[in-house]
Formats: C-alpha cells, sequence, structure tokens
C-alpha cells in the first residue's frame, strides 16, 4: 500500500470545559445498589422459605394455631403479586405454639424492613447529592465563562442568573429546576463535545510534525462575526434603490440554453427553483450574444445604454425591462458580497462608500458600520453591557427592515452576532502517532477498491445507467428533468449499488487515547479534503494558515459546492480559482465551469459522474457537509449527489454494523475496530416498549430504576443519547441533574432512545475532551 501525505497542519478542536468541571462529590450509587441487590436477594430467599405454610397439614380448622395457619397462608399466596409485598401480621399465640413457623415469617419481615431502610437511604443520598449538585451548579452559574457564552445561546436564561444566584436551595420547586435543568445542558455542553460553538468549543491550529508543535496564537482569543443571515435581507431592501442596482453588474443565467424557439434554464432565487423557458425575439436575439462577447456580464448602465442604442423605447421602460428579464431570472445581478467570509460586513460597507449618499444607502452604511463596532467591542464589555450592545443592535436592524417594508428575519439577539474562540492548547499526542493513526485511516481506506452506497446515491446509478450506455454522456440538467420526471426514478433500488473507492484527499476528525500504552483514535468523521475544513475558521488564524492552505486546495482539482444557505457556519473563503457557475451561485471565477457545460457521463469503469465537457474531464465537487443534503433544492441534491465523493466511516467498515436482540425491545451493536481504530463505538437501540417501563417514574425512581436497566444492558455510566432526529447529548448516570434532563427528555418524546458508549473517556484522553482534523492525499 502507498504512503499518504499528511497535510502538515492540523485543527484541534477542544471542549470549552476540562471534564472535571461535570465531577463533584456523588455518592457512592453502585455501592448502595449493590446492597440493594443483597437485600433483595434475602427478601427472596425469605420469601421461599415462606413456601413451607403450603406444606402444613391443617387437621382441625376450628383450631385457632391452625386458623392462623390458614389465614398466613392466604397471605404468602397473596404475596406473588408483586404490588402485595408487606410486612406478616401475627399473633403473640402463634409465636408460642409454632415457633418453627414464625420464624420464617420473621425473616420475611426483617428482609422486607432491612430492603425499605435501603431504599430511604438512597432516597435521603438522592436528595442530598441533588442539593449538593444544585449548590455547584449555582455556583457555576455565577462564573463569567457561563455568563458570556450565554450570551450567544440564551438570553432568558442569562437575566435569570443574578436572581438566581441569590436563590435559596434548601427546597427546589419547579422554576428552580427548570434553571438548574438549563446550566446542567449549557455545562455538559461545554465540557463533553467538540464541535465548535461559541466558548464551549475552542480552535487551535499546530503544525502537527514539530515537537513541540508551535501555535498559531498564545492566548484566548474571542471574534465575534455579525450573522450573515441579515445580508440577504440587506440586499432585498437595497435592491429596491436604483442608486444601489445601477452600481452592479448583471450576467446571463449560467444554465442559459437555446432551443426550438425558446431559451431554456433553471431559475434558482436561493430559495425557490423551477425550469423556465422565455420564447425567443429580437431583443433577447440580439442581447444574448451581446452579453456572451462581454464574457456574460456587464454594468447595469452599460446594458441599459446597449438597449437604448437598439430599442425605441424610453430610459424608464428599457429599465423595467432589464428588471423584468432579473424577475424570470434570464438575468441575475452580480452582487458585490457572497457572504462566505468573516469580513462580509465590512466588504459590503466598503461599496456602499462609493455610491452616492442617498437615505437607504447612508442608513445602511450607519448599521453595518453599528454592527462592525459591536462586534469588534462585544469581548470587551461587561457581560450585561455586551447584551444590551445585542439587544439595540436587533432593534436597529428591525427599525431598518420594518422602515423599508422587507419582513425581519426571525434572528434572536443572542444570534445577531456568533462567536468563534480560539485557545492556546498542548498537544499531548506525539508526532509519530499523529503519523501512524493518519497512515492506518488511509491504509484502511486503500483496503477497499469499491464501496456501497445506497438511498440517493444508488438511485441516481441506477437510473444513469439506464439512460446512458458506457462512454455517452447528456447534459446535467438534462439528465436532472428526466430524473425528476420520471416516476419510477425515485423508488430504492433493492440492492445496494457498488462504486469505486474515493482516490483524492480525504479529511479526518479523530479522537485519540492511549489504551495500555498503545495510542489508538475514535474516527469521529471523514470528510473530502481540500482544506475547507480549515478555510472555515482562517478568520481566527494567522496569514501563514492561508499560505499554505491555497497549494493544498488547489491541488484537489476539485470545485466548491457552489451555493450554501445563509449561515456563519458556511465560511468558505474563495481560496481555489476553481468555482462552478450556477444561478444565484455564491462564488464566481474567471476560469469557472458554467452549468451548461456540466454533462452527466456513464464512465468507463461504470460509474455515473459528473463531466466537464469542456475539459472531458470528471468533476468533483467538494463540500464538508455541514448542511444535509435534503434541505438543498432538487436539482443542487442532485448535483451534490453525483458530484461530492462518498467519503464515510461506513466505508471503512469490514464486517458492517449488525444490531443484536439482547433484551426484549434492546438491540446492541458492538464496538467495532480496525487496527488502532475505532470505527464505531459501541450502541444500544431501546426501543419505546422498552422506554415505557420509566413513564411513571420520577426523580429518585427514575433515577435508581434507569440506573438498574443500564446495568442490566452493560450501558457504561457516561454516555451519549438522541432521540430521533434529535443531536445526541451527553448524560451522566451518576449526576441526579443529568438523569433529570434524560427523564424530562423521554417524557417530551416518547420514542425510541438511541444510546452510544462515550469514548474515550477521561482518563484515557487527558483533562478535556479533543478532536484532531488532519487531512491526507
Amino acid at each position: 500500500m502507498t504512503e499518504p501525505v499528511i497535510f502538515p497542519l492540523m485543527l484541534i478542536r477542544t471542549a470549552g470545559l476540562p471534564f472535571a468541571a461535570l465531577q463533584t462529590n456523588l455518592p457512592d450509587w453502585n455501592g448502595l445498589q449493590e446492597l440493594e441487590g443483597a437485600g433483595q436477594v434475602q427478601l427472596k430467599n425469605a420469601f421461599e422459605e415462606l413456601q413451607v405454610f403450603e406444606q402444613v397439614r391443617i387437621t382441625d380448622p376450628s383450631d385457632s394455631v391452625q386458623k392462623e395457619v390458614m389465614n398466613l397462608r392466604r397471605k404468602v399466596l397473596k404475596m406473588r403479586l408483586p404490588e402485595a409485598k408487606s410486612p406478616i401480621r401475627c399473633s403473640p399465640l402463634f409465636q408460642d405454639q409454632r415457633p418453627d413457623l414464625y420464624q420464617q415469617i420473621s425473616a420475611w419481615n426483617v428482609a422486607l424492613e432491612n430492603l425499605e431502610q435501603l431504599k430511604v437511604q438512597q432516597n435521603d443520598q438522592y436528595q442530598v447529592a441533588t442539593l449538593q449538585q444544585a449548590t455547584s451548579l449555582q455556583q457555576f452559574a455565577q462564573t463569567e465563562w457561563l455568563q458570556r457564552a450565554l450570551l450567544f445561546s440564551s438570553h432568558a436564561l442569562l437575566q435569570q442568573l443574578p436572581a438566581f444566584a441569590l436563590q435559596k436551595l434548601d427546597h427546589l420547586d419547579k422554576k428552580d429546576r427548570q434553571v438548574l435543568l438549563s446550566i446542567w445542558q449549557y455545562q455538559s455542553r461545554g465540557a463533553a463535545k467538540t464541535a465548535p460553538l461559541s466558548r464551549f468549543t475552542t480552535l487551535e491550529c499546530h503544525r502537527w510534525e514539530s515537537e513541540p508543535m508551535p501555535v498559531f496564537f498564545t492566548e484566548t482569543k474571542a471574534i465575534a462575526t455579525p450573522n450573515v443571515a441579515f445580508l440577504p435581507v440587506f440586499y432585498e431592501v437595497l435592491l429596491q434603490f436604483p442608486v444601489f442596482y445601477t452600481a452592479l453588474k448583471l450576467q446571463l443565467n449560467p444554465s442559459l440554453q437555446r432551443q426550438d424557439g425558446q431559451f431554456g434554464f433553471l431559475y434558482f432565487d436561493g430559495a425557490r427553483e423551477s425550469f423556465q423557458q422565455v420564447p425567443e425575439n429580437d431583443v433577447l436575439n440580439w442581447l444574448v450574444p451581446q452579453l456572451q462577447a462581454h464574457g456574460t456580464e456587464m454594468l447595469f448602465p452599460m446594458l441599459k445604454q446597449l438597449l437604448l442604442g437598439q430599442i425605441e423605447a424610453s430610459e424608464p421602460d428599457i429599465e423595467a425591462y432589464i428588471l423584468e428579464l432579473i424577475d424570470v431570472g434570464l438575468l441575475e445581478w452580480e452582487l458585490p458580497e457572497k457572504g462566505l467570509t468573516a469580513s462580509w460586513c465590512s466588504n459590503l460597507y466598503q461599496f456602499l462608500g462609493f455610491l452616492p449618499t442617498e437615505a437607504p444607502i447612508v442608513e445602511a452604511a450607519h448599521l453595518l458600520t453599528w454592527m462592525r463596532t459591536a462586534a469588534r467591542t462585544l469581548a470587551f464589555l461587561s457581560v450585561e453591557e455586551a447584551r444590551a450592545a445585542q439587544e439595540a443592535c436587533l432593534d436597529q436592524l428591525s427599525a431598518y427592515f420594518t422602515r423599508y417594508g422587507v419582513p425581519m428575519p426571525p434572528i434572536p439577539a443572542e444570534q445577531v452576532f456568533f462567536e468563534d474562540v480560539s485557545f492556546s492548547v498542548e498537544n499531548t499526542v506525539p508526532p509519530a502517532a499523529i503519523a501512524s493513526l493518519a497512515t492506518a485511516v488511509h491504509h484502511q481506506w486503500q483496503a477497499s477498491a469499491e464501496h456501497t452506497v445506497t438511498g440517493m446515491r444508488a438511485q441516481l446509478q441506477v437510473f444513469g445507467k439506464k439512460c446512458l450506455s458506457a462512454g455517452t454522456q447528456m447534459p446535467f440538467l438534462d439528465f436532472c428533468k428526466a430524473f425528476m420526471q420520471d416516476p419510477t426514478a425515485q423508488d430504492a433500488p433493492e440492492t445496494p449499488v457498488r462504486m469505486p473507492a474515493y482516490s483524492g484527499k480525504i479529511g479526518m476528525m479523530l479522537q485519540p487515547f492511549l489504551d495500555n500504552g498503545q495510542w489508538r483514535a475514535v474516527i469521529n468523521g471523514l470528510y473530502p479534503g481540500g482544506g475547507k475544513m480549515y478555510a472555515r475558521w482562517l478568520h481566527l488564524f494567522s496569514n501563514s494558515l492561508r499560505e499554505q492552505l491555497e497549494p493544498w486546495m488547489d491541488a484537489t482539482n476539485a470545485y466548491p459546492f457552489p451555493w450554501h444557505d445563509w449561515n456563519n457556519a458556511n465560511f468558505q473563503p474563495l481560496t481555489s480559482t476553481r468555482a462552478l457557475r450556477t444561478p444565484d451561485a455564491r462564488r464566481n471565477a474567471a476560469n469557472g465551469l458554467i452549468l451548461n457545460a456540466l454533462w452527466v457521463r456513464h464512465a468507463e469503469h461504470g460509474e455515473i459522474v459528473l463531466w466537464d465537457a469542456q475539459q472531458n474531464k470528471r468533476v468533483h465537487l467538494i463540500d464538508l457537509g455541514l448542511e444535509a443534503p435534503s434541505v438543498k433544492p432538487p436539482v443542487f441534491q442532485l448535483m451534490w449527489y453525483l458530484g461530492t465523493p462518498y467519503v464515510s466511516v461506513a466505508a471503512l467498515s469490514p464486517q458492517g454494523t449488525a444490531w443484536v436482540q439482547v433484551q426484549p425491545a434492546c438491540f446492541y451493536r458492538a464496538r467495532i475496530e480496525a487496527g488502532p481504530l475505532v470505527l464505531f463505538r459501541a450502541s444500544w437501540h431501546l426501543e419505546a416498549a422498552w422506554c415505557a417501563q420509566f413513564s411513571e417514574q420520577k426523580n429518585a425512581d427514575f433515577f435508581f430504576a434507569f440506573r438498574k436497566a443500564c446495568a442490566s444492558l452493560d450501558i457504561p455510566t457516561q454516555f451519549f443519547a438522541h432521540i430521533n432526529q434529535e443531536k445526541p447529548q451527553f448524560f451522566d448516570q451518576d449526576n441526579p441533574f443529568s438523569m433529570l434532563q434524560l427523564e424530562k427528555w423521554m417524557r417530551q418524546h416518547p420514542a425510541s432512545l438511541w444510546i452510544t458508549e462515550m469514548l474515550p473517556l477521561p482518563a484515557q484522553a487527558g483533562d478535556s475532551v479533543t478532536e484532531l482534523v488532519l487531512e491526507i492525499g
């Protein structure tokens, strides 16, 4: 097998809190449960001894002692019902005359009383632990870390904290529990997960092969960025006014085709998608070649002057005609800022600075300045001042959009800005171990020449082979129309489809840990490489990262996926010269591939692929997959599945992911490993019928019953769980508030529960939960 080239830089994603933040002095629950188990055994043995009453012969029912035996026999028979377990009372006369039977009764009563006392002890310990944990959470609520994190998460909770800090916790009412549960959720989020979100997870960048590894920054750096979801709303206001839109360029729809007396194209405005047709006419037959001669784009005033020289019409009519062509989608605005970088606010402000000082322009520039200033100063304001600045900025935005008749997007004050946080951390994994683990992933990927795909990928492969013989091709948009109009095309194939394994760059997210002195790693995810994960965080790092990233990205020979929703998570600075030009594309490049030149080909190796008809080569698209393909418009979905390489941890598994039933309504999948790599953590699928046993239990009853049920399934103390499509959350069976959260969660969502072991455990991986991001080629 070949050895990989490992990109020299590595991202380190570290939980914002040390895991010790979740660990308080809690009782020995296992010891208490072992005592309860012993008590249950004692009770069972005592009950078995009571069966002696069935063997006692009754010769004279009128005799008082034998009559007592008959009554006791009835009680014993009744105690076969679980709810009928209760002490047995008998007369003093019976104790004197039948001490042999009385001994069995006494043993039962003692065992029952011991068990009841143990349950009282458990409940007392639970109450003490709950108050102890509540006190710890109340103290945590006063930390600046949490309060600054809540600035970007929950103002409602943030504003409750000052009063809650003074609250006496000797008795917790419903409101107190709700506040404490919310605090626990944020605390556990900050200590147990590595998906970057404000200061809940921090980032660092290392040159991994150096030891000690140099860092790109040496202190905490929090950068607030205005929410890019406001950018399209700004455009909705500004495009109402000639002072703005006459300064823009216009371009032909990159999907425009001329056929059978019609101009056909794909219309897409970021939300709605449709195939449109406009009949040919003398004006369009002249206009389209003019734009093509200018590289398909032209400034609005220049286009207007060209039309004025060609058509006998007034200037307002010409302008209205151009705007009509934009409305139907034949022409598109070339907007000055695409919203793919953290500097979108500054870039738009700079563009507006060259325009005449009319009211909507001046007001927009003022508002953008307000947002930029607030973003830069939030980290230096007090928590209350920062919250007030967020609220004021939201009020200003709302007033501006309302003034110009544009609906305010449903964005709360805590999401007016998003925060990215970098923090200098020491990497504890030796360079040799990092290289070894990355190489192990590479070899495991190479071990399979083909991978199995299902779902939409498989459907498109099956449909494409029906439409195209080997070596033939058809325009991508024609393929899309045929697929979407065929009622049988989207029926999932009965068997999965085998496809050649992707041979390009691969990115990986690893959680290394020491196991018996050997470095191993859980693979949290794989994705098509090319540096996009690094590019997402360019605004946090120095220019040296960009200098090393650009050649790595260019070497992929892949096109960035052309469209994403307006979201800060999609920041992808253009570090490549390639772009696929599509309607409403978020990217442009001088050598962009227009959608009309994109075809679908039945490649010689049997795979249905995207094809560049101009350069006669395959087209790969690179996307991090932060948005599910299903949320994209239909044509973009098909483009994603055909062009984005299949790169998945599932493709590494040599044994599949078989589930085994271990109890009624309970299924288990063992940990799947390959050499030093953990491909899948151990998991449990607990169906709704299993979860229903806890539906009437609350607080301490739920706490101990759930722990007991988990012990019977060997579910570890600490785990992640999710219901339906909810994101997994961290839970700790030792922590009363964690179990209160799970109890509430299960009650609100009475459905199957999916549990996954926590691996690595903090004892295996250091003080904080950490994930390494690497790329190989």
